[in-house]
Order: C-alpha cells, then structure tokens, then sequence
C-alpha cells in the first residue's frame, strides 16, 4: 500500500479483511468481538465527460494520444489495460478487443467489441506489431503501477480542450459506463 491512503483504501485493503477474520474468530469462540473505527467517506461526484467532451479532449490530444482516448472513451478500459493490450489482443475482422486476465484489475478475461470509431483509430495506425499505444517517440509504454504514463500530455490536451482538471483519463471510464447504462438500461 501506498503511504497516506485514501479513506477507501483503507477500509477495502485493511479494514474489510481483518473485520472478516475477526468475526470469523468470534463465530469459533477464539475472541470477543471486535469493533473497527471506520474512517469516514468522502462524499464525492463522479465525473462524466459528454461526448462532445471527449471530441474536443480528442482533437486537442497529441497525436499519439488521440486513439488512446478513443479506445478508452469507447472501452470503458482502464489506462493500464489500454497500454498492455497488444496487436495479438485486435482482432480486425470481429472488430473485437481482448484483455487478458494478467491485465484486468479483476484478473479476468473481457472480450469488448469496439464501437467503428475505435476500430477506425486501431486500423489507422501505422505499426502492428507488440503494444498497440506508444508513446511520442513510438515506443512502448513503460510497465508501471500507480498510473502517470500520460500525464504531461493529457494535461495539456484537456487545458487546450477548456475542461475541468477533474477529468482524469479514468473519467473516460466512468463516461464509458454512464453512456453504456444509458443506451442499454
């Protein structure tokens, strides 16, 4: 775990499976009861981009950003997943996209079929071969946990683009998610 974290960190990697344990001990007899301070939960937004949003974040993107921002806003992926999904991951002709369980946050398989906007942004990329997003210098994305790997670039896009600085590149997911709800409620 990272020093200082979040509230929700906290309960979720601390808190919840000791509080587990403990009432599994309690249930056996092995100890009293056990009562945890929960530490209090923001009340927080999330932010949705419009699409119209994203397009503006899009066309003010480097354009090596540009189709990482469509297949994220078209995905509902991940930043890490979206940089760890390679050419053998594209299937052209389904249209489809697959993240293997080594990638995804829940360790499972998803297969997405891409909207023609993102198959359109796939299929417009010169190389295909290793990592389907590179950088502005062509190469592969460094393997890295805590995020970071587009933070110069995005902040200048979204800046260029007009929008607040609480569009994060996972505000793209979220976006994905309110859209998908609904159209398919």
């Amino acid at each position: 775990m990272r020093p200082s974290p979040a509230p929700a960190t906290v309960l979720r990697e601390i808190i919840v499976p000791l509080r587990a344990v403990m009432q599994h001990a309690h249930k056996r007899r092995w100890c009293d009861v056990t009562v945890f301070d929960i530490p209090s939960q923001p009340k927080g937004r999330t932010a949705v981009m419009l699409p119209g949003q994203v397009e503006q974040l899009r066309a003010e993107a480097a354009p090596h950003l540009q189709p990482l921002i469509t297949v994220l806003a078209c995905t509902g992926a991940r930043l890490g997943e979206a940089l760890a999904v390679t050419w053998g991951d594209y299937d052209p002709i389904a249209r489809r996209l697959t993240f293997h369980p080594d990638i995804t946050k829940a360790e499972k398989l998803r297969r997405v079929v891409l909207t023609p906007a993102a198959a359109a942004a796939l299929d417009a990329l010169p190389h295909r071969e290793g990592p389907i997003s590179r950088t502005q210098h062509g190469q592969p994305y460094a393997v890295r946990e805590g995020g970071g790997h587009i933070k110069t670039a995005w902040a200048a896009a979204r800046r260029r683009a007009g929008l607040p600085t609480s569009f994060t590149p996972h505000t793209l997911r979220h976006s994905w998610a309110s859209w998908h709800y609904a159209l398919h409620r």
